[in-house]
């Protein structure tokens, strides 16, 4: 708002938010939602559910970036019992945490500590498949750029 009370928009230049649907090969179904800004009051910012024949997987996470050191709560719940139980997830970047980093630095340290051991890590070919997946995704369903 200007001092003189007035408003003034931006042009939106990214998507605030992306929604998929499809069908893997193996039959598996998959609804997608994912949008940006401030979650709702009270709620978790992402909640993730994994529905299976005997049960269902609820992750959730006061942000969407689960990557990140965010606090995860994660329960399952057994169809044939009724019963929920809450499962333990370590926090893969504690040590990190507790050195008072912020979690992308966190992130970025991780990624070079897997770099230094051999292990798995996002590289330049997981980018460009990551990139094609997007623009298949856009060709397929007409999503539109902003």
């Amino acid at each position: 708002m200007h001092d003189d009370g007035t408003k003034s928009s931006i042009p939106k230049t990214s998507h605030d938010q992306v929604i998929l649907q499809g069908t893997f090969e193996s039959g598996a179904v998959l609804s997608f939602h994912l949008r940006g800004g401030t979650p709702f009051k009270g709620t978790p910012g992402m909640t993730w559910r994994i529905y299976g024949e005997k049960g269902e997987l609820c992750i959730e996470s006061h942000a969407f970036g689960m990557s990140l050191g965010t606090p995860l709560k994660v329960q399952l719940h057994d169809f044939e019992t009724g019963q929920v139980e809450e499962l333990e997830v370590p926090n893969l970047v504690q040590e990190w945490q507790d050195g008072g980093m912020p979690p992308m630095a966190q992130m970025m340290g991780l990624v070079y500590e897997a770099f230094a051991k051999g292990e798995g890590y996002p590289d330049w070919e997981w980018a460009v498949k990551r990139h094609r997946m997007i623009e298949e995704i856009y060709a397929r369903g007409g999503g539109e750029s902003v």
